[in-house]
Formats: structure tokens, sequence, C-alpha cells
């Protein structure tokens, strides 16, 4: 009988030190693989990021408002999905991770952690002053962690799903009142705060932000979890 093998999809490897040919080379693979998913905003901070970010697709943005980043517009809602590597400081805290929020009128959508750790991800209906949310019921710790979340657009909370390490956890519904759908506010997106006036600073380090207007698929969190143990030579 014949045999056959199968070629595994490669992934990007630890990253080589800055500046070099072959540091350059694995950063841009790192960067084409996760773009074939998280294609409208991936941003990895640097030193040098203050008040702004540039983004690393073709359109190289400076993310300090983006109304393409909204996905509602007050009848009905479409998916995305958001991802960050964190490495929490403290685990009895409320931080922001990422937000699109200017005030307590104009929110939008925004993941995060509770005061007790929790990763969750919740979105809001201005005019109905209502929010659909899901969360884990457990503190995310203070190691490394790939925190994502996904929305399919149902505008209901059995739409949400919050995954750690790709592992799916949310457990917990973190709704209040009757919500119809996400409103385009025109909020900024901020990062690891919200709000104009800047609040809910998260508390640690954060390696990479992706957010994709897409539902993505269980099966590609676990590619991208591999993708970023190689690349930043993690063990999640």
């Amino acid at each position: 009988m014949g045999t056959h093998s199968i070629e595994p999809r490669t992934v990007p490897h630890k990253l080589s030190p800055p500046g070099t040919a072959a540091g350059d080379q694995k950063r841009d693979e790192f960067l084409r693989y996760l773009h074939e998913v998280w294609e409208t905003l991936l941003v990895l901070p640097k030193k040098s990021d203050t008040t702004t970010l540039t983004e690393t697709s073709r359109n190289a943005a400076t993310v300090t408002a983006a109304a393409r980043l909204s996905f509602g517009d007050g009848a009905a809602d479409s998916p995305f999905s958001l991802m960050a590597l964190i490495k929490p400081d403290v685990n009895d805290a409320n931080d922001v991770i990422i937000a699109k929020e200017n005030s307590a009128t104009a929110e939008e959508w925004r993941l995060e952690l509770t005061s007790s750790g929790h990763p969750q991800l919740v979105l809001s209906d201005e005019s109905a002053t209502a929010s659909i949310g899901r969360r884990d019921a457990t503190a995310i710790g203070t190691d490394w962690v790939l925190l994502q979340a996904t929305y399919d657009g149902s505008r209901s909370a059995v739409g949400i799903r919050v995954y750690v390490n790709a592992a799916r956890v949310d457990d917990t519904d973190a709704s209040a009142g009757t919500y119809v759908a996400m409103e385009n506010t025109a909020a900024l997106v901020h990062f690891a705060s919200r709000y104009t006036t800047k609040a809910l600073f998260f508390d640690g380090r954060v390696a990479l932000w992706a957010i994709s207007p897409t539902q993505v698929s269980v099966e590609r969190l676990w590619a991208d979890k591999a993708a970023i143990n190689a690349f930043f030579d993690l063990s999640l």
C-alpha cells in the first residue's frame, strides 16, 4: 500500500534580534500570517508609540479614530473579532484592553478585565442604555495570556464568545437592559484605556492587538496561538 504525507502549515519562528536581516524577515512572516485573518487592524506596539499607533496593513493608518471600526448602525450589528496578547500586573482592578468609547454617552464596544480580573467583551446600545456581554468568571492571571473574543452580529449575548489561549471560557452573562444594536457614535478606538479623558488604564504589558470585521473560527484562533507561541517564544 502506498503512503503519503501532509505537509503542516508553517508558522513564524521566534524573532531574531531587532534590526537584523533574519529578525526583519521573521517579523514580516509573522505579520503576513496574521493579516490573512486580522485584516482590518493589526498593531504591534513600539516603545516610541505615545498617543497614537500605526496599523501594520497596507493602509498604515494612524490609529486615533476609525469609523470603519464601528460594527453597528443602531438597527443591526455586524460580526467582528478582537485579540490581544497581554501580561496583567494585577487581577484586582478594572482594566480596559481595547475599547471604542469616548465617554459614558458614547460607547460601542470594549474588551476588558473586570475588577476581579475576569475577561469580558461588552457591546453597548447607547440610545437604549443597554448592553450585551459575556465573561469568564475566573481571573485571567498575571502570566502572558492570549485573549480573544468574537461576535457573530446576532444582537444577542449568545453570539459573543471569549477565549483564553484559544480555549473558550465565557460562562457568565454580562448584559443589561433591552439591547437592539450598537450605534456608530464616532468614538475613538482607545488602546489600554477608554474615554477621551483616559480612564481604566491597563496595568501590565501588551505585545499585540488585532481587530477583524469577521467572526473568527476557533480553528483559526488555535492557529493564531501556534504562530504567536512560535514568534514570541511562549508556551500558551
